[in-house]
């Protein structure tokens, strides 16, 4: 059965500790689907627990300068679609911006593997481009989601996806002072793409703050060989 996009909600906010920040059910959730959710904080790595509970939560490493956003991926299969919330919470630890995606994904196998890989930078001269690393998974038919987070400072960019991807939704600004952005987008595709980091850009960044984080999560349609112990980055979720 090959991975489909069921479907995909974003929410983006600005305010203070504990405010109350949620994304809404993506439309149509079945059993079985896996749900990806992706959350940005502007220039901090103190998270607030997620209201409700998941399965894996994988955030950005510690090694990610101060200065750059931070970011969470957060996995979840669905048991129980008509028990799921209507919104997902996601409140914030400390006054910022947050922008948050969640994605779900049907005819995902059992034995497939998530693997979720990082990385950050400081843009330079037009183009301001963003780099999505590679995240090696075990198979084919994958579907590969790419997020990319840019500091803007209260302007609404484009952000152009990787060649052969799809825009999930629009670009995520906080509806007052917008200090980050987001963009997620996403490629499902037969036989197995090229390997490899995949570019972006934003029409627009932050001169005084030219940082950007990006995340790449990607898993397999088919498996050729499931795993056989735990790996750095990489998360099984299997649906009982």
């Amino acid at each position: 059965m090959a991975i489909t996009l069921r479907s995909s909600a974003q929410n983006a906010y600005e305010g203070s500790s504990g405010g109350s920040f949620s994304v809404a059910k993506p439309s149509g959730l079945a059993n079985g689907d896996l749900l990806i959710a992706i959350e940005w904080l502007d220039e901090e790595s103190t998270f607030a627990n997620p209201s409700q509970s998941w399965d894996v939560t994988n955030a950005s490493p510690g090694a990610f300068p101060a200065t750059h956003p931070h970011g969470r991926v957060h996995l979840k299969r669905v048991t129980n679609a008509g028990s799921e919330p209507a919104n997902y919470g996601f409140p914030l630890a400390s006054y910022g911006n947050k922008c948050a995606q969640v994605i779900a994904l049907a005819g995902v196998p059992n034995s497939a593997e998530v693997a979720i890989a990082w990385n950050y930078g400081n843009f330079g001269s037009s183009p301001y481009t963003m780099t999505a690393p590679n995240a090696s998974y075990s198979g084919s038919d994958p579907a590969i989601i790419v997020g990319f987070c840019p500091i803007v400072n209260d302007v609404t960019p484009t952000i152009t996806p990787p060649s052969g991807f799809t825009e999930l939704g629009s670009e995520m600004v906080a509806p007052t002072y917008a200090w980050i952005a987001a963009g997620h987008s996403y490629l499902i595709t037969t036989g197995t793409p090229a390997a490899g980091p995949r570019t972006g850009t934003t029409s627009t960044r932050d001169s005084g703050y030219p940082h950007w984080s990006a995340v790449t999560v990607a898993l397999p349609g088919t498996v050729s060989s499931p795993p056989s112990g735990p790996e750095s980055g990489r998360f099984f979720i299997a649906y009982i």
